[in-house]
Formats: C-alpha cells, sequence, structure tokens
C-alpha cells in the first residue's frame, strides 16, 4: 500500500511541476521525468493487481485517486507517457471485469466523465465507457440514465471537436443500453441541451448534435413521441423561411432530418400495420393506436418544400445538404406522404414555407405585398410577366413570421438560435464562402441559374421592374427567381433522348453556343400547380444542376459540382422508382417551342467522373424495374426498353472498378426485367460481360461479381437458351469462374464472400429433370404458404448436436446441383493443390456442409449404406485427413480448423449412415474399438482422427 501511494504522489506532484508557470522551480530533464512517470504508471498498476493491497481497509480510496492520477496522466504532453497510462488502465480494469467487479469500473468511467477533465482523459474515458456499457447491469442502469445527464450536457459544451467526435461514437455503443432507462424529462433535456449544438459553426459539433439526438430518440421508452418532438423542433427552426437565418443553423438541421428520416419511415410503417386488427368473430376493423405520434402530412410536405427551397440556396454546403436530405425523404417515402406527392392535382395552392400565407405573395416588413413564386403557369405565358419564384437563398428578402405551431410538450422546444452558443476553435466548411460561382449569362449559353447576393437585390429589382413595366414602388418587394434565365433554343430537329450516339464525344466538351438567349419566368412550373408534387421536383432537379435547358446539352462541371450532380441523379433515381413517367417529362412544360426531355440526363454516361456514370447505370437499372413493375410484366415502350439496356451494357465497359460495381449492384436489381427484354438475349449478353470482369483485381468490384452470380435466377438463363436456340450452356460456365478466378482468388475477402454465397449459388442451379425447372421456384413461393405445421417431418431424435438432431426431408431437385458443385470443387484443389486454391475449396465445402449437412444430403456427399470393404467411400475423408499434416493448410489457422469442421460432418453423415443395429452382430464384435460403428474402415478412420486431435 505504501508502494501504491508513494507512486501516486509522484504522479501527482509532476503533474502539477509541468502545469507550474514559476520560473524560480528547476526543472528537471524532459527524458528523465517520462521514464519516472512510466515507472510510476507501472508501479500503480502492480500495487493495485496485489491480493494484499486488495483486502486493504484503504483499497477502495487508493483505487479511485489512483484511476483518477492515472487517466490525468493521459493528458501528458509525451505520447509514451500518454500510452503507458492507457495500457495500465486496461489492465487494471481488465482484472477487475474478470472478478466480476464490472460496476466498479463503470463507476470510475463515470466520476472521470463527471470531472469533465482534459480532452484527452474525457475521451479515453468516454471510449472505454462506451465499449463497456454492455456490462451495465439492469439493476445499475438506472441509476447510470440518471447521472449521465448532467454529463451530457456539460460534455456537448465542450469546444474541442475531438471531444465531440468521441461523444458521438460512444453514444451508440451505451445509447442502446440505457436508452430505455431514462425517464420522457431526461430525454427531452438532453434534446434541449444539444438543439444549440446545431448552430456551431464546427461540422464535427453539428454532426456529434445530430447523432445523440437521434439516439435519444430511437432508444428512449417512447421512440414516436420523441421523434416527432425532435421533427417539430427540428421544423421550427426552418420555417418560416427569414433573412436572419443562420446557415450553420440549416445545415444542422438539415443533417439530424436526414438521419430522423428512417426512424419516421419506420414508424410509420409500424402505425400502417397497426391500424387493421382482426376481432374474435374474424372480421378486420381499423384503428389507428398512433394517432397522437404520428407526423401529419402536411408537415411532412413543409419539410419538402423546404427542402426544394434550399436547393436554389447560394451556399454550396447548405445545397448539398439539402440534396443529401433530398435524397435520404425520396428514398423512404411513408405512404401518406407518397400519396399527396403523387397526387394528379399536386399539393395546394398556397406555399407553407413563408411568413402569412395566401396564394400568390406575402408582406414584407414595409407591409407591400411581395410574390413569393409559386404563380401558376396554366394562366398562359403573359400571366408570368413579373412574376418571378421565391426559391433563391434565404437572405433575398424579409419575409414575415409564422405563428409558431404548438409544441408537443408542455413548453417549446428551444431552436438553434436561442441562448449562448458556444463556437468551435476550428472551423469548417461553413466559414468557407460559397463556392457557387456566379456567371454572367451573356458569357455562357450553358447558364442555366444566376444567383444575386444580398448587396445587389435593390439594383436587379429596379432593372427587372423597368424591363417588365413594375412601378418603382413594388420593385424592391419583388423577389427574383433563381430559374429566370433559364434559356431555350429553338431547335427545328430536335434531339430524341432515346437515340444518343453513346460513343460520341462528351457534349460537354462541345463548343459554346452563341444563340440568342430569352428569359422565361418559373419556365418549370412551382409547386403549386394542378400536376404532383413530384414532376416538379424532378424539373428543379434536373433544371437546377443537370440540364442546359436545349436539347441534347447537359451543364458543365464549371457551372455546377459534381458532387452536386451525383446527388441529384440519385434524387431523380428515387423519383423514377416512384413514378417511371417522370423519365419523359419536358424540362419547361409551359412553352411551345421545341423543350428538353428529362431523359436527356442519359448522356452524363460519358461524363468524365465514374460516380455520375456509376448513377446513370442505376438510373437506367431503376426506371426499368418500375417500369416493368407498373405495366404488370411488360414494357410499354420496348424500344425504350432496349435502349436502356443498351445503357446498362454500355456501363459493363466502363474503365473504372468503381463504376463497374455500382453498375453490377444496379443490374442485379433489375435481371427480373431484363429477362423479358428482347427475348431475354440482353439478359445473357449482361450475363456474358459479367464473366469476362472476373479477372478484375479490384476485391470489391469480386464481391459484387460473387454476389450477381450467386442471385442469378439460372433456370430462366436456360429457358431463354432454348428459346433461341443457343446450345452453350452458361451456367457451367458461370460456376465454373466462380470456383476458378472468385473461389480461389488470392484475395481472403473474395474468397471468405464466394465461400458464404456458394450455397445460394448451388440452390439457383437447374441440373437434372428438366421439367423440374419451372415449378421449383413456385413449390417454394406458394406450396410452403399451404403446409400446415403438423405436416412437417420431425427428427427421428430432439435436442442432438448439429448435424445429428435435425429433419431428413429434403428438397431432391437440388441433390443433382449440389453434387455437380462439390465434385468441381473437389476437381480443382486436386489438381491444383496450392494455398489460396485450398483455403478457398476447403471454406466453400465447409459452407455447403453446413447448408447441406452430409447426414440428410447422402448423395452429395457419396454417403451410403453399402459395403466399405473397399474402402472407396472413405477416399475423401483420407485425403482431407492427409492434408492436416504435409499441407499449405498446416500454415492457415482459419484453413486448418475449417478442414476439420468438414472432417467431422462427412464423418458424421458416414456414421449416421452405417451405425450398428445391434450390438450382439459377428461384425461388431470382432471390433475392439468403435463398436458402434459397423465398418472397421471407419472406425480405424475414428481412432486415427482423435488421436490427432489430441
Amino acid at each position: 500500500m505504501d508502494r501504491l501511494i508513494k507512486s501516486i504522489d509522484v504522479l501527482r506532484s509532476s503533474r502539477n511541476a509541468s502545469l507550474s508557470s514559476d520560473s524560480k522551480v528547476k526543472k528537471k530533464d524532459p527524458a528523465v521525468v517520462s521514464k519516472e512517470l512510466i515507472s510510476a504508471c507501472h508501479s500503480v498498476e502492480e500495487s493495485l493487481l496485489l491480493s494484499t493491497v486488495k483486502h486493504s481497509p484503504d483499497y477502495n480510496k487508493n483505487f479511485s485517486l489512483a484511476v483518477e492520477v492515472l487517466f490525468t496522466v493521459c493528458d501528458d504532453t509525451n505520447a509514451d507517457v500518454r500510452l503507458a497510462a492507457e495500457q495500465c488502465l486496461n489492465s487494471v480494469f481488465r482484472n477487475l471485469l474478470i472478478e466480476g467487479s464490472a460496476t466498479r469500473v463503470h463507476v470510475e468511467l463515470y466520476r472521470e466523465l463527471k470531472r469533465n477533465g482534459p480532452s484527452r482523459s474525457l475521451r479515453a474515458a468516454l471510449q472505454r465507457f462506451g465499449e463497456l456499457s454492455s456490462l451495465i447491469r439492469p439493476t445499475k442502469s438506472r441509476l447510470f440514465a440518471v447521472h449521465l445527464v448532467s454529463c451530457v450536457g456539460a460534455i456537448a459544451r465542450r469546444p474541442e471537436e475531438a471531444v465531440q467526435e468521441e461523444l458521438g461514437k460512444s453514444s451508440d455503443k451505451f445509447w442502446p443500453i440505457l436508452g430505455r432507462f431514462f425517464s420522457d424529462d431526461e430525454s427531452k433535456q438532453i434534446i434541449k441541451s444539444l438543439l444549440p449544438n446545431l448552430d456551431l459553426q464546427s461540422a464535427v459539433g453539428r454532426r456529434t448534435a445530430s447523432t445523440v439526438m437521434v439516439n435519444v430518440c430511437k432508444h428512449s421508452r417512447k421512440p414516436r413521441l420523441f421523434t416527432q418532438y425532435l421533427f417539430r423542433a427540428l421544423l421550427d427552426t426552418l420555417v418560416p423561411i427569414h433573412s436572419d437565418q443562420s446557415m450553420s443553423q440549416v445545415l444542422g438541421s438539415l443533417l439530424t432530418m436526414r438521419q430522423l428520416w428512417p426512424l419516421i419511415q419506420d414508424h410509420a410503417d409500424h402505425a400502417e400495420r397497426d391500424e387493421v386488427k382482426l376481432t374474435d368473430k374474424g372480421s378486420a376493423i381499423r384503428l389507428n393506436p398512433h394517432t397522437d405520434t404520428t407526423i401529419p402530412v402536411e408537415q411532412m410536405l413543409q419539410l419538402f418544400e423546404v427542402l426544394l427551397h434550399h436547393l436554389c440556396n447560394a451556399s454550396s454546403p447548405v445545397v448539398a445538404g439539402a440534396l443529401e436530405a433530398l435524397s435520404q425523404l425520396l428514398a423512404a417515402l411513408p405512404k401518406e406522404l407518397c400519396k399527396a406527392l403523387t397526387n394528379k392535382d399536386g399539393v395546394g395552392e398556397e406555399s407553407r414555407i413563408y411568413g402569412q400565407r395566401f396564394f400568390g405573395g406575402t408582406l414584407d416588413k414595409s407591409g407591400r405585398s411581395s410574390n413569393i413564386g409559386f404563380s401558376s403557369s396554366r394562366s398562359g405565358m403573359s400571366s408570368l410577366k413579373g412574376s418571378f419564384s421565391d426559391l433563391s437563398s434565404f437572405g433575398t428578402s424579409e419575409l414575415g413570421q409564422m405563428s409558431e405551431p404548438a409544441s408537443l410538450f408542455d413548453d417549446r422546444p428551444p431552436s438553434a438560435s436561442d441562448g449562448t452558443v458556444m463556437q468551435s476553435e476550428t472551423s469548417s466548411e461553413a466559414d468557407n464562402p460559397t463556392d457557387c460561382a456566379v456567371t454572367d449569362s451573356s458569357a455562357s449559353p450553358y447558364t442555366a441559374l444566376d444567383f444575386g447576393t444580398d448587396g445587389d437585390d435593390d439594383n436587379q429589382s429596379e432593372s427587372v421592374s423597368e424591363a417588365d413595366g413594375v412601378d418603382g414602388q413594388g420593385a424592391a418587394a419583388v423577389v427574383l427567381d433563381p430559374l429566370r434565365n433559364l434559356s431555350l433554343f429553338g431547335l427545328d430537329d430536335p434531339v430524341d433522348p432515346l437515340r444518343i450516339d453513346l460513343d460520341a464525344p462528351s457534349p460537354m466538351m462541345s463548343p459554346v453556343s452563341t444563340a440568342p438567349e430569352f428569359a422565361l419566368p418559373s419556365a418549370i412550373g412551382s409547386l403549386t400547380d394542378a400536376v404532383p408534387a413530384l414532376h416538379y421536383c424532378a424539373r428543379l432537379l434536373a433544371a437546377k444542376f443537370l440540364l442546359a435547358g436545349r436539347p441534347g446539352e447537359v451543364l458543365s462541371d464549371q457551372e455546377v459540382r459534381v458532387s452536386h450532380k451525383n446527388l441529384a441523379l440519385v434524387c431523380i433515381t428515387s423519383l423514377l422508382h416512384i413514378d417511371p413517367t417522370i423519365f419523359t417529362l419536358r424540362l419547361f412544360p409551359s412553352v411551345d417551342e421545341p423543350s428538353q426531355l428529362l431523359s436527356d440526363v442519359l448522356l452524363f454516361l460519358r461524363h468524365d467522373d465514374p460516380q455520375i456514370r456509376a448513377a446513370i447505370a442505376s438510373l437506367a437499372a431503376t426506371l426499368l424495374t418500375s417500369s416493368f413493375r407498373d405495366n404488370r410484366g411488360t414494357f410499354v415502350d420496348r424500344d425504350c426498353a432496349a435502349r436502356l439496356g443498351e445503357v446498362l451494357k454500355k456501363s459493363l465497359g466502363d474503365e473504372s472498378a468503381v463504376s463497374l460495381r455500382t453498375s453490377i449492384d444496379a443490374i442485379r436489381s433489375a435481371m427480373e426485367s431484363l429477362y423479358s427484354l428482347d427475348s431475354g438475349s440482353c439478359a445473357l449478353d449482361i450475363v456474358e460481360q459479367i464473366l469476362r470482369l472476373c479477372s478484375n483485381p479490384y476485391w470489391l468490384l469480386k464481391v459484387s461479381i460473387v454476389e450477381f452470380f450467386a442471385n442469378l435466377r439460372y433456370e430462366k438463363v436456360r429457358q431463354i437458351e432454348l428459346q433461341i436456340q443457343k446450345s452453350d450452356k452458361l451456367q457451367f460456365r458461370c460456376f465454373n469462374s466462380f470456383v476458378t478466378s472468385l473461389l480461389c482468388d488470392s484475395d481472403p475477402r473474395v474468397r471468405d464472400a464466394a465461400s458464404n454465397n456458394l450455397p445460394a449459388f448451388v440452390q439457383s442451379m437447374c441440373i437434372g429433370d428438366p421439367e423440374t425447372w419451372s415449378y421449383r421456384p413456385l413449390k417454394s413461393e406458394f406450396l410452403c404458404n399451404f403446409v400446415a405445421p403438423s405436416m412437417e417431418k420431425f427428427p427421428p431424435v430432439h435436442n442432438m448436436q448439429f448435424p445429428y438432431g435435425i429433419s431428413e426431408d429434403h428438397d431432391v431437385t437440388i441433390e443433382s446441383s449440389a453434387s455437380f458443385a462439390v465434385n468441381t470443387i473437389f476437381h480443382a484443389f486436386v489438381t491444383e493443390p496450392t494455398g489460396d486454391t485450398l483455403a478457398g475449396c476447403i471454406g466453400g465445402l465447409m459452407s455447403l456442409a453446413e447448408a447441406f449437412p452430409p447426414t440428410v444430403y447422402r448423395t452429395m456427399w457419396s454417403v451410403s449404406a453399402v459395403s466399405m470393404s473397399d474402402g472407396a467411400p472413405i477416399g475423401t475423408l483420407d485425403y482431407l485427413f492427409n492434408l492436416l499434416f504435409a499441407s499449405p493448410v498446416t500454415t492457415d489457422v482459419l484453413a486448418y480448423q475449417q478442414t476439420l469442421n468438414l472432417i467431422s460432418l462427412i464423418f458424421a453423415g458416414h456414421a449416421h449412415c452405417r451405425r450398428s443395429k445391434s450390438l450382439e452382430s459377428e461384425t461388431v464384435k470382432k471390433m475392439d474399438k468403435w463398436p458402434l460403428l459397423a465398418s472397421p474402415q471407419l472406425a480405424t478412420f475414428a481412432n486415427d482422427m482423435t488421436l490427432h486431435c489430441i
């Protein structure tokens, strides 16, 4: 105990000396001090682990002091000292966990969190608390939850980005454990303490606040209630749109909305399933027990309109945040919101995001009416004169305040702008000036968007007033439409988007046109038009980020960021999944001149960025799938479908492995529609192209190829081959490439993926009786629904170890395919017994043995009840057993373990088939060992295997 106290004093005194600013104090050499500190840390560790110290009456007090000092040393300036202190802490905590004193560890970690000390010390405590939170006892969880409320609030106010980042990581680990032990008031208090952090200049601080708040909502006692509470709190920070809105606040709110939306979608799905309930008499009644906690569709539409508004923001980070949030929203639309956005009559004739809502305008500070841009385009072009949409950035006009919606709880959640907001020492992307270039429309005809600044709004308003005949008093109140400079060029021969030459050079590199330009305000329409809101959303995305407004031309990378284009394509892909008719929409529906179609986005297949090309492949695959789905298994426009198939085949010739991987994943989701395209020849061509990509060195691409082959319907492939009279059996070539190129790959990650997907590959193959090809999918899809539980066959003996205690009933149609797979794999590693080949083949056989146990699938593994006098039936076992002694398997621990497991499963099949019927038989009486096995050779092998394991 004295040694422990002395070591603690050394660490304390050295720490105080390092913090002392007295110049009279003679300081030691830093190297000597570091050695002393490291020695003292190890001395503290050794003393705490001694049994004599643990039985001391002052152990608890000294233990707390020692842990506190070690955490303090974790903030030392010397990296070696910090590493030694952390290792000592890990050793002490590990010993306590082994002894069953996990509560003591959690208490010490909580004390360090409450102390809220230096950055490194606090991060070390947060990391360990998150890792060990799963060991907190349920009886102690409520106590920790009560005390963590103030700790989380205090840590969230820390300015260091490293502390904020560690808080976000650890909250993902301990909130699923402790979340349900927080009361409603405590959860609400945590959300209120984190909301101001959404206005931080630091992107890390905003991201941490968003992560913690979403974790609170997800793991609380009432997830629906707090999800609605946080949603309304965020919506209050975004609506109404006003001029003094902070960009950091908008970024934080959009980020949190994006992370919160999957919870909203999940709750909406559960509420929809709970609406219908069966009574005792069998009749269905509709009820919704979650009416009070369901987010109204009106508020969801309000969020949708806010996102569209911020798409035209002058700040590039805000635009990116709005695109990410919009892509998340469109990817998981609740049913009620989807109905509202696809309604042919639109979403209404009033804006939902401005101060005083009435059709056609709002009031500025002076009380004059200023048009906010949701003017209808149905009344003709004359009604559009002098009317501009307010889709510009927040800050171009001053709008009235909307009345605050009623809060979910008694008091309204504070917005991110309330209270004192802590600013980070380091700046993030919010500190950078806007990245959207303001271009002159006369200099480049590609200019589709013209953003003004706050300083020149008045000048622009005056020029518009003089040109359009607006009086001078109302000119100052006019809000300029950022889409007012979208130009159309009347072309006599418009380009057909489905006849574009994909091998032609990119149009973005074509010379700049000098045709005259004329402005059409609100040419893409408005959100309040009597058309589905998703149509307006698609036009806005295409006009803002993708298309130049002239048939056959797209916006260049100098005008729109590539990242924005990629996100816009992702949003349009989600829109096409909901409504495939969007693909044929005109970009400017309110003009009579030839207008560009949204299908011109296929031109980006020739873009220089691989992510853009991959997004086009995903778009084409999604469009094929949604068209095939909505038309009940057929294509209305087969020429369009054939062209989309050509786009997918063209994407497989890309030079970028990243683009190829995304294309293959997209094609895998569209294969059902490709089977019906061009009599299936397009699908066969795509499979042929993917076969040639197996030699690509990119491992993630190979993993995608593995998943593609495993999910391919080979009975459909074979039927297509018979229809087009193609003698080449593609499934055998696919399986041979799967084994030789993927299962035996040099990368263990590819081998693992191939082994895990091998059973699915075998189940999808069609080898054997051709009559079973057609009804096998129907059997698994429909027949299983009519089989009563009493008709299932149970194993002969229950609760036995796998693979004995399983039912012997199996699908005989898979036997031929599985036998072919086993023989092919055995042949592969017998002919070429290299290290990678052995490891891959053994892993694949192990996966097959677990999916198709030898005790059930006896023909597949050559397990039968015939006489074993010739020794042939156990030849496989003998070969695998010899691999354990002199082969590359002996140097690979994983392959060695898989070989042992494979031998045990195959041996189980032999033993299950050849077990002795009676111990009184003559054969059994002659056997000295393993009398339960009817075969002497099998008994000898069992004895040798046992001796090897021992």
